[in-house]
């Protein structure tokens, strides 16, 4: 039998996440902690746009960060991963690799991003 995760529990992670997240950013590596994340920042986007969480077809529950074209690059460099993160209380919220490395120039004037899924699955049985 299979442990039993209710919608509201893995809604309240996600809200989490979507309501106190202050920043995304583009990272040149996945940061284990708020202050990876900064240090290996080359762009960012101020309150960006999430979704509330809704069911995900693949089982599970997801949020979605969505689509915007107005983030603003700081450094030169390849983004291979984005960190959500709460600038107020120092704290990494969520972060995870990027499906495809993106080259990010400090002179471009924005960068924009296409709507990416984060998933939290239900509920498995422990191998």
């Amino acid at each position: 039998m299979m442990p039993f995760v209710d919608d509201q529990a893995l809604d309240a992670h996600l809200n989490d996440v979507r309501t106190n997240t202050t920043a995304l950013h583009l990272c040149t590596a996945e940061p284990a902690d708020f202050a990876g994340a900064i240090a290996t920042s080359i762009a960012n986007k101020a309150a960006p746009p999430i979704a509330l969480p809704s069911d995900h077809p693949a089982g599970g529950r997801q949020i979605i960060i969505q689509a915007f074209a107005d983030g603003v690059t700081t450094a030169d460099g390849t983004a291979a991963a984005y960190a959500l993160v709460d600038a107020t209380n120092s704290r990494l919220k969520l972060a995870g690799p990027l499906s495809i490395n993106r080259q990010i120039l400090a002179t471009d004037p924005a960068f924009e991003w296409s709507d990416l899924p984060y998933r939290a699955p239900d509920a498995v049985l422990a191998p």
